[in-house]
């Protein structure tokens, strides 16, 4: 079991010395997820998807009809993970914090659990400012999946021999991507 947020640890909150205490700074990270990914809910325990060609292209005629083929493509398996966490407050803590800081565990869990759905971009170095790509948004969102398998739950309880605020969160979700051919671009 992880370190419970003690008193000791945060004895500057105890008291009325602080002007101004932040918390929470990045709160306003937008969600990506629903720009990016076609969000589906699913009651399986994994969802499946199956490319199929397209035909080839049509050939002159020479008195002959030629029939085009089609082929079975990739078939791509999303399985939704498990993700899980918690924490502990010491009840003392709760008690004399004297700040509007630390109080609300089960927020913070929240937040933390939705941030798996900001996308984060890679980095630009020196020798990207050549490099160039070519996104087709709604190709993309038709080929980037995520699946919403469980919601998040959350549950509070106090721990019988330390009085310490034990909160947890569960859910169960998963991504993937099913096609390709929506970027395009050079990579010098």
């Amino acid at each position: 079991m992880g370190t419970p947020i003690a008193r000791s640890a945060f004895v500057l909150l105890l008291g009325d010395t602080l002007r101004q205490v932040t918390e929470d700074q990045y709160a306003d990270l937008v969600k990506m997820k629903d720009v990016f990914f076609n969000n589906v809910p699913s009651e399986k325990a994994w969802e499946e998807y199956l490319d199929v060609s397209d035909l080839g292209d049509i050939q002159e005629f020479n008195g002959k009809i030629e029939y085009l083929p089609t082929y079975s493509g990739y078939r791509k398996v999303i399985e939704p993970k498990e993700y899980a966490a918690g924490g502990q407050v010491q009840q003392k803590f709760i008690e004399d914090n004297r700040y509007d800081v630390l109080v609300n565990y089960a927020k913070q869990l929240m937040k933390r659990t939705l941030r798996t759905g900001v996308i984060p971009y890679a980095r630009r170095d020196d020798n990207s400012a050549t490099n160039w790509f070519l996104v087709d948004m709604d190709r993309m969102k038709e080929s980037l999946f995520w699946i919403d398998r469980k919601p998040l739950v959350h549950d509070v309880t106090e721990d019988w021999d330390t009085y310490n605020m034990l909160q947890k969160i569960r859910g169960r979700w998963g991504y993937g991507v099913i096609d390709w051919r929506w970027i395009f671009g050079s990579n010098v």
